[in-house]
């Protein structure tokens, strides 16, 4: 099994790690000329390797996502098409490392709040370390 990557394009890039039914999504330095209709085609990409991968858990570094305001319309968008189809193909957890910028910060927070439930748990970290450690822990 062990990794394949699925995908790498001017913004991102997906990993899965098949032996721990990880999912990895990797914002490269170019995202921070991302527009919303470019997220949401990302968004769509990311919901063609969910469904191909079907991965238990997710990381997503969004720490070169920097300066990306999360509209509510964008909010709302990813709660019921991302999130909503990403727990009906399994997902159980998303850690999310999160940049150090401020503006990045809290609009990344703002758009994930309330958007995890009973079946969906959603965490964002500063270091990966921790981010793996919270992954991996028995529940």
């Amino acid at each position: 099994m062990g990794t394949q990557q699925n995908n790498l394009s001017r913004y991102y890039e997906f990993v899965y790690l098949a032996d721990q039914k990880l999912f990895k999504m990797r914002w490269r330095a170019e995202s921070t000329q991302i527009t919303e209709e470019e997220f949401r085609k990302v968004s769509i990409n990311y919901l063609k390797a969910i469904d191909l991968y079907r991965p238990v858990n997710v990381i997503i570094d969004a720490r070169k996502l920097k300066n990306f305001v999360i509209s509510p319309a964008l909010r709302q968008w990813t709660a019921e098409n991302v999130l909503r189809y990403a727990v009906e193909k399994g997902q159980r957890k998303v850690g999310v490392l999160v940049s150090p910028d401020l503006n990045t910060r809290a609009s990344m927070a703002k758009a994930m709040s309330g958007l995890g439930n009973e079946n969906l748990e959603v965490h964002y970290f500063d270091e990966e370390v921790e981010l793996m450690y919270w992954m991996h822990k028995e529940e």
